[in-house]
């Protein structure tokens, strides 16, 4: 999403852009569930779109019921029906399927920053600037809330499992928690200014992203930043998504950028290495055992 009423598409084999067209106010968050893309505006709407087998996106449903900016959206699967999240400004959750509001509550007493639903949609986790984060049943029942963050919290997560949620905050701080007790099971501190933006990478790695420009890698079992990556010079790290392995930012200066870890074919990269000199000194001890002196200085030489 971008500050226009259009959604941007863009195709990561080609990077061959498709616009949407629709809301009548700026699109705030955009989010993606298999074929369908659900999109979240200042028009107090979010519509839901879906890519058919000839490649066109089609719009299926427009969202309507918030007073007030809609600016985060979740869409995920409770078996075969499609289920989505929609926040606003307004300070109200909703959940909708088949394009009817089957739950709605007040969730927070300040601005909604965030809303996510767990695989299988069994979870909704919300984040706000009121510094916490809440977890609701799938009727929008409150489960609790994660409280620790000490300032305005800017997104929540799940990882693939269902067992954390991690949060991000102004705090500068990181936050993992495990979702059955909401207990805080690690901070991961080492951003220079807000943390922004947040995903899971493969595994449980966590990627964030900041104000002051930076990626980072974390591992929350052993509360150890394992990369930074200086990202953006000057801007913020607005959003962060993930794909087959690769790290996807969008940043303040409205450049999208992909991120892919390189470790494993650089080790294969150095173990080919270290076969070729393994091979050149075997080489150079069998011509001085031999007693050619020619063949050592080549071998030397290589």
């Amino acid at each position: 999403a971008t500050p226009s009423e259009t959604v941007r598409i863009v195709d990561t084999h080609d990077w061959r852009t498709t616009f949407l067209s629709g809301h009548a106010d700026a699109v705030l968050a955009v989010a993606s569930c298999d074929e369908y893309v659900a999109s979240a505006s200042k028009d107090r709407t979010a519509k839901i779109w879906r890519e058919t087998s000839s490649g066109r996106w089609d719009l299926i449903s427009t969202l309507e019921g918030h007073v007030d900016s809609v600016g985060a959206v979740a869409l995920g699967k409770r078996g075969d029906e499609l289920v989505c999240a929609t926040a606003s400004k307004d300070r109200t959750l909703k959940l909708w399927q088949d394009g009817q509001c089957t739950a709605s509550t007040i969730a927070h007493d300040k601005d909604i920053n965030d809303v996510a639903l767990s695989p299988g949609c069994v979870v909704v986790a919300s984040c706000s600037s009121d510094r916490t984060a809440k977890l609701w049943d799938s009727q929008l029942n409150a489960q609790g809330s994660c409280l620790g963050h000490k300032r305005g919290v800017w997104r929540c997560v799940f990882s693939t499992k269902e067992r954390w949620l991690a949060t991000c905050a102004s705090d500068r701080t990181v936050r993992v928690w495990a979702v059955k007790t909401r207990q805080c099971l690690a901070v991961l501190q080492g951003h220079e200014d807000s943390v922004l933006s947040l995903a899971f990478l493969k595994g449980d790695q966590l990627v964030s992203g900041g104000a002051d420009g930076t990626l980072k890698v974390w591992s929350p079992q052993t509360r150890t930043c394992e990369c930074t990556i200086e990202a953006y010079e000057d801007c913020r790290v607005w959003a962060l998504a993930t794909y087959d392995g690769k790290v996807v930012s969008g940043g303040g200066d409205g450049t999208v950028r992909v991120f892919e870890d390189v470790t494993a074919s650089d080790l294969q990269s150095e173990r080919e290495k270290d076969a070729e000199r393994e091979a050149r000194d075997q080489a150079l001890r069998t011509a001085l055992q031999s007693g050619d002196p020619v063949s050592a200085l080549k071998q030397a030489l290589a």
